[in-house]
């Protein structure tokens, strides 16, 4: 019997913006009754290939696209992201050639997203992926507030939808660790963007200045926007409380999760937030913004929930700069059984289930 075969179409393989290439990567991973493969249009580089046990085809030529669409075997396309022109022109090719695809938008149509280049957005929107969405036979998001969001933009009426949580995969034991040190630390491990909160959360950490509190920062952005924040960070606190290092891969994360304290990503947009999980699987709290769907970090008191912007931020900081380890393993256990929720091998089903249902639509 031959197996059910998935197109996963994404823009770019790119290891350092995580998000999108997480999504795929795990997906090739954990899906071994299905067959993936990667069409892209850019690759980092040939050692990023090491981490798919999958084909993956770049193509960045119309010509060769039309013919692949047309003539490569698979049973459906999962399209990763939308705006960039290989995941705009493979579903048109996909409807053109009567080829059945799903969308994952993946926060691309969250209020932030739309906020930027907003005229030309809503231009594609409703004259050309209007038309994408009515021809794709399931939407997938990553979380009701994704939908609601997908909802109150009224670009379509009627379709057919799921929501399926992103999942996380962190190789190797990732036990609780004890902290014996007389640092605590805060860690921010993201993309480096304005979007990330990352400007306030500089902000307040030199304002509030706390005694036995260093800042971590992990990850990579536009050089202008590093430097821009490095010099914001001052030459007193700059390598002294406040350290960026850079990007690190899923092998080298998992000494700074591990002796983190505090996990904090004070975004003001985000669809889901795989890291969110990532960090309470090592037991660290996580403190985030309700432009995120993390209400579960509050319900299940391994975390704090908040409202987006400075004030909050800072008020929260102030009480966790002064909790004592014994309030905080106790938060440690219970960030790490929520995280078992969004393991890939759980998500992974879901999706499974999904891939196999749309012979029936």
């Amino acid at each position: 019997m031959k197996k059910f075969v998935v197109l996963h179409v994404i823009e770019k393989l790119n290891d350092e913006e995580g998000g999108l290439y997480n999504i795929v990567e795990n997906l090739c991973r954990f899906l071994p009754k299905v067959k993936s493969v990667v069409l892209t249009d850019k690759i980092k580089d040939k050692e990023i290939l090491n981490n798919f046990k999958c084909s993956i085809f770049k193509i960045n030529s119309f010509l060769k696209l039309f013919f692949f669409i047309k003539d490569y075997k698979y049973n459906v396309i999962h399209i990763h992201g939308i705006w960039s022109p290989i995941n705009t022109f493979v579903p048109i090719l996909a409807i053109l050639f009567n080829k059945p695809f799903i969308i994952s938008p993946q926060g691309m149509l969250e209020p932030w997203a739309l906020s930027f280049k907003k005229i030309k957005k809503i231009f594609f929107l409703h004259f050309i992926w209007k038309f994408i969405f009515l021809k794709s036979k399931k939407i997938i998001f990553t979380s009701n507030q994704e939908y609601k969001n997908f909802k109150k933009l009224n670009i379509i009426q009627n379709y057919n939808f799921e929501v399926i949580p992103n999942g996380f995969y962190i190789e190797g034991k990732n036990d609780i660790v004890k902290n014996k040190k007389k640092i605590n630390k805060l860690l921010f491990l993201s993309r480096i963007h304005k979007k990330k909160g990352i400007e306030i959360l500089i902000e307040v950490f030199k304002e509030l200045n706390p005694p036995s509190w260093n800042l971590e920062i992990i990850g990579t952005g536009e050089k202008k926007f590093v430097e821009k924040l490095k010099q914001k960070s001052g030459k007193n606190f700059i390598n002294k409380k406040i350290f960026f290092l850079g990007f690190k891969n899923s092998h080298q994360k998992k000494k700074y999760f591990k002796s983190s304290d505090i996990f904090v990503l004070p975004s003001y947009s985000e669809n889901f937030g795989i890291v969110v999980p990532e960090a309470l699987s090592f037991g660290v709290p996580v403190l985030t913004t309700k432009s995120t769907p993390w209400k579960d970090l509050k319900e299940n008191n391994c975390g704090w929930w908040i409202n987006t912007g400075k004030v909050s931020l800072k008020k929260t900081l102030k009480k966790i700069f002064i909790l004592n380890q014994k309030q905080i393993s106790k938060m440690r256990i219970k960030a790490k059984r929520l995280s078992k929720n969004y393991e890939w091998p759980k998500v992974a089903k879901k999706f499974e289930n999904t891939y196999y249902k749309l012979n029936n639509l």
